[in-house]
């Protein structure tokens, strides 16, 4: 939060490490987008500067909030009701200086085009030797207000259209938070080759391992495998995995976070839907930071009691988690300073309780991180069932995380909240003779919407799946 901070050399300075672009000479760049998440309140009426090229802030500001009717100040008073008062909201800022034009979003939403606006000043970049300032001018009591800012972005780049439409409105992780999440529904699963992603650019790929053998994917049958809350999902199974290069590798795009430089990933989230057999008794590797998989893993789940073993804490807890039945693990990480697991929504062990015990291999790196195994067999790792993966690099807040809850065949960040019944074929909202029908007609074909249990055909565990579900 500022509060009608202005004045030389007074505000939120910024030294924009970005080499010169789009024509501009020794430390000049010409092509740039500011993306700010922002509050003002109700009750303020003058402008609010949002930046400044002015390299000791000795002069007006380039681009303002005018909060006495919603719109801006840009190379004239332009627009109202474009951005909200009492709310938070995302404002973007595109400007190429060298076609001499410039784009305002907000929450997503292009509210001025490139024809409607001529760019402001350029920014200071490497090799200037210069700052440049945010939120704040020269100006006093009619140029800034009290803004609070919650993530604040500088690209040394024309973000597209598209690009801010899909970063939406403001969000407490941040504004380019790089979530990746797999629904292992893979209907030709291979050897070495990664497996579809549901969200994002990361890869997840089966590596030293014979699929049928170490590895596959099924669809639960809801005797052996229960459904997940009723609805048939897609998993990944994995018998007893582990040693150098084996398992799951994952092969993150993010860059570095927490203070870890370009290549420490200190800050993220990992959320799995698992299933253990009632019979397991040994420990099960979740996730290994050793780029080779050559030591032990970081987290356990303890077979024999329900608890964990997280590196650095030793083992802990017990009955935290369900053999038998599909559950939701979190592992928020904050390394180094602690670690919290979450089962189903509900936090089971606190940031005090945990060490915050590895970080991940950014990007750059070309280093995986492994799931699922280690490199010791027999007593660190079983058979496990997973039908869900999910990475964040960030920390979620508890209220996220609950609000996440427990396993879900349709995945763990997905929009539609209320999915149809997997066997309502014709889409009426009750499963009937209409489907019944409908699944007999295609009876022995590939039909893909009538074979529930996606096994290929349509015969009669499909038509088992829509009967349990009659008159639902």
């Amino acid at each position: 939060m500022l509060d009608n901070v202005h004045g030389a050399n007074t505000g939120l300075e910024v030294e924009f490490d970005a080499p010169a672009n789009g024509g501009g000479g020794t430390g000049n760049v010409h092509h740039f987008t500011i993306i700010y998440d922002l509050f003002i309140a109700e009750d303020q009426v003058e402008l609010q500067c949002l930046w400044q090229g002015n390299d000791t802030n000795t002069n007006d500001g380039e681009f303002f909030l005018e909060c006495s009717g919603g719109g801006f100040y840009h190379d004239g008073y332009i627009g109202e009701d474009n951005w909200p008062k009492g709310e938070w909201f995302r404002i973007a800022h595109r400007v190429d200086h060298a076609a001499n034009t410039a784009a305002i979003f907000v929450n997503g939403k292009k509210v001025f085009s490139d024809d409607e606006l001529n760019a402001p000043d350029w920014l200071w970049g490497r090799d200037s030797g210069f700052s440049i300032w945010m939120l704040t001018d020269d100006g006093g009591e009619t140029d800034v207000e009290q803004v609070y800012c919650a993530n604040l972005a500088i690209v040394d780049d024309l973000v597209s259209d598209a690009t801010i439409m899909e970063l939406g409105g403001p969000d407490h992780r941040g504004i380019f938070v790089d979530v990746c999440e797999w629904n292992l529904q893979d209907e030709s699963p291979q050897d070495g080759v990664g497996v579809n992603a549901t969200l994002g650019n990361a890869t997840l790929t089966p590596r030293g391992m014979t699929l049928g053998t170490d590895w596959g994917i099924a669809t639960t049958d809801g005797t052996s495998v229960p459904h997940i809350n009723g609805v048939p999902a897609r998993f990944l199974w994995m018998n007893e995995v582990f040693g150098a290069n084996t398992g799951l590798a994952m092969q993150l795009e993010a860059t570095g976070n927490g203070g870890g430089g370009c290549c420490e990933i200190r800050e993220f989230t990992m959320v799995m839907d698992l299933y253990i057999d009632p019979d397991q008794d040994e420990l099960q590797a979740i996730w290994q930071g050793s780029p080779t998989n050559v030591n032990d893993a970081e987290l356990f789940l303890d077979c024999s009691n329900g608890g964990f073993y997280v590196r650095g804490t030793g083992y802990i807890g017990e009955n935290l988690w369900p053999k038998g039945e599909w559950f939701r693990l979190a592992h928020r990480m904050n390394y180094p300073e602690s670690s919290a697991i979450f089962i189903n929504g509900e936090k089971v062990l606190s940031d005090d309780e945990l060490a915050g015990d590895d970080w991940l291999y950014a990007g750059s790196t070309n280093n995986p991180t492994w799931l699922l195994t280690d490199n010791n067999g027999g007593t660190d790792v079983g058979f496990v069932r997973c039908a869900n993966i999910a990475w964040v690099d960030g920390l979620l807040e508890d209220a996220d995380l609950l609000a996440l809850a427990g396993p879900d065949a349709n995945g763990i960040f997905f929009e539609d909240s209320a999915p149809s019944l997997p066997a309502d074929l014709n889409g009426d909202g009750v499963v009937g003779g209409a489907d019944l029908g409908l699944l007999l007609s295609v009876f022995g074909t590939n039909d893909a919407a009538a074979d529930l249990n996606q096994d290929g055909v349509v015969n009669g565990g499909d038509l088992g799946i829509l009967l349990s579900y009659w008159n639902s």
